[in-house]
C-alpha cells in the first residue's frame, strides 16, 4: 500500500482523529515559525524598557548626588553656626540657649 492510500484509508476510517492530528501538526509548525519572531520582538521591547529604566535610574542618581551635596553644605553651615555660637556663648557665659 502506498502512503497516499494509507492516508486516505485513515481519513475514511477515523476522520476525527485524522483532523486532530492534522491540527496538532499545523499548530506545531505555526509555533515553530512564529516563536523566534515573537521572542525577538519581546527582546527588542525588553531592551527599550531597560534603556528607559537606566535613564530613570541615572536621573535619580544625579538627584541623589545633588541632595547629598546640599546636605553636606547645610551640615557645614550648621557646624559653623554652632561653633560661632559655642565660642560666643562661652565668652559671654552662655547667653543663648
Amino acid at each position: 500500500m502506498s502512503a497516499w492510500k494509507l492516508i486516505l484509508a485513515e481519513l475514511r476510517g477515523q476522520p476525527v482523529n485524522f483532523l486532530l492530528c492534522l491540527m496538532a501538526v499545523i499548530v506545531a509548525a505555526a509555533m515553530f515559525v512564529s516563536g523566534p519572531t515573537l521572542l525577538s520582538g519581546y527582546a527588542s521591547d525588553a531592551r527599550d524598557e531597560m534603556a528607559r529604566l537606566q535613564a530613570d535610574a541615572d536621573k535619580l542618581q544625579s538627584e541623589a548626588d545633588r541632595l547629598h551635596q546640599e546636605v553636606a553644605r547645610t551640615q557645614g553651615e550648621t557646624d559653623a553656626i554652632l561653633r560661632t555660637r559655642w565660642t560666643t556663648g562661652r565668652a559671654h557665659h552662655a547667653t543663648w540657649v
